[in-house]
């Protein structure tokens, strides 16, 4: 009976999991960018003589359906979950969760730094994680959050690609998983495979689920409205949603 509910909350966590890797993506691009289609047209468009790479999308048929059906998940199961969530944990839990697994994701950042020969940045990674999962109690208290030297900007095999002249590919918007480009989609794969999750238990896939769950609730619970805000200052949501993932990627990869 046990067995049986566990596997029930886990599928659970699952769904909630990657619909939210999505709205956490849209809430980061909220933050960065904040222009309407027009303002598009004028920056990427032919008569500034600036070619944009955002108008790789051929397959956009595809793509428009999923950013509907994962708009519709968001609000009808994520955000109700995530409110609730919010409303039942203090603060000071909610922290230590988002310390936790940010600590705990180190293996996606430190191979992200390797791939791209980022020697300085991967000792940073090392050595940040050697002192929260020790000192800071398996990293719940991030003891090296005011340390500039151990908090390089955050890396990941999709970036390191890119670093390596790899180009986007085209975009694509998966269901629940949110805006990717073939590269990112790849990229992401890599990381899946250094997810420490992944290899704590002889039956994975009820832990990956239920810790990743718990991760991408606890973080959305912290975005709630960043989501609305996109929707409201965007004359087409998703053209802003798919040119700001792409801009914000070339960013990163160009810091």
């Amino acid at each position: 009976m046990i067995t049986r509910t566990f596997k029930y909350i886990s599928r659970l966590f699952l769904i909630l999991a990657i619909v939210s890797v999505f709205f956490n993506a849209t809430c980061s691009i909220a933050a960065e960018k904040n222009t309407t289609e027009e303002d598009q047209a004028f920056l990427y468009g032919e008569d500034n003589g600036v070619e944009s790479d955002v108008s790789n999308d051929p397959i956009e048929f595809f793509n428009r359906p999923m950013f509907i059906f994962n708009d519709k998940m968001y609000f009808w199961l994520l955000k109700p979950v995530a409110q609730g969530y919010k409303f039942i944990t203090p603060d000071f839990f909610r922290a230590g969760v988002r310390n936790f697994f940010r600590n705990f994701s180190t293996p996606g950042r430190f191979l992200g730094c390797v791939m791209q020969g980022k020697g300085k940045e991967a000792e940073a990674e090392l050595a940040r994680f050697l002192v929260n999962s020790t000192f800071g109690l398996a990293g719940l208290f991030d003891l090296t959050a005011h340390v500039k030297e151990m908090n390089p900007p955050a890396e990941d095999p999709g970036q390191a690609l890119g670093s390596y002249g790899i180009g986007n590919g085209f975009y694509i918007v998966w269901p629940f998983l949110g805006p990717s480009t073939l590269r990112d989609t790849t990229g992401g794969l890599i990381s899946y495979g250094v997810d420490p999750t992944v290899y704590l238990s002889e039956a994975p896939a009820g832990l990956f689920i239920s810790m990743k769950g718990l991760d991408t609730i606890n973080a959305t619970s912290d975005r709630i409205g960043d989501y609305e805000t996109i929707k409201e200052a965007a004359f087409d949501p998703y053209v802003m949603i798919r040119d700001g993932y792409i801009q914000r990627r070339n960013a990163q990869i160009n810091q």
